[in-house]
């Protein structure tokens, strides 16, 4: 059991590491990807609740915030720490929902364990589950994720208006402008 768990390591770390390697060679580049159509749905478990929902139940007239990221990276959590800035800001606007999904495939027992190490969120995270696989594979054709962290912002309607990964460095009010310049537009 030891021995099969430092294998997982060591191949988590080598994984991690090419990561690392493709941020660093390619970060730098802002990748965007297509915009202009209907975010799709997909279900995932809210590890702030432990309950399954699905992703529709936040775009639905409100402007979404959905990140993408991997808890190995640093630069990642940073950016889920920006986003629990943004929720703090928008907390009692219901026009304005901050999502992130972590891929990460945890048993439901691991969830309270991710929480306390990454200290509280000030937004919804989507964990993805052993048995909920697919999401990923989906979300990643579906939103053409290259790297993580990967930021889609998705107006009131539904229809993916950004989607990059060039928010990466980018501070809450930055990220907070581009949010409000949708909203004045009407979400359209």
């Amino acid at each position: 059991m030891i021995k099969k768990r430092r294998e997982l390591m060591k191949i988590k770390h080598i994984l991690t590491i090419i990561v690392f390697g493709l941020i660093f060679c390619f970060g730098a580049t802002s990748l965007y990807s297509a915009t202009g159509f209907q975010a799709p749905d997909f279900e995932a478990t809210d590890i702030n609740t432990g309950k399954s929902v699905k992703f529709s139940e936040f775009t639905k007239d409100s402007v979404t915030v959905l990140v993408f990221w991997i808890n190995e990276s640093y630069s990642n959590i940073l950016q889920v720490r920006v986003l629990s800035q943004l929720g703090k800001k928008y907390k009692n606007n219901k026009n304005v929902k901050i999502v992130s999904v972590p891929w990460l495939i945890l048993e439901p027992e691991k969830f309270s364990l991710f929480k306390r190490n990454l200290g509280p969120f000030h937004h919804t995270v989507l964990g993805v589950l052993r048995n909920q696989v697919e999401i990923i594979k989906k979300t990643t054709g579906v939103y053409s994720i290259k790297f993580l962290p990967h930021t889609i912002i998705i107006d009131k309607k539904g229809v993916v208006r950004h989607s990059s990964n060039d928010f990466l460095n980018k501070s809450a009010e930055e990220m907070s402008q581009f949010i409000e310049d949708i909203l004045k537009e009407g979400g359209k």
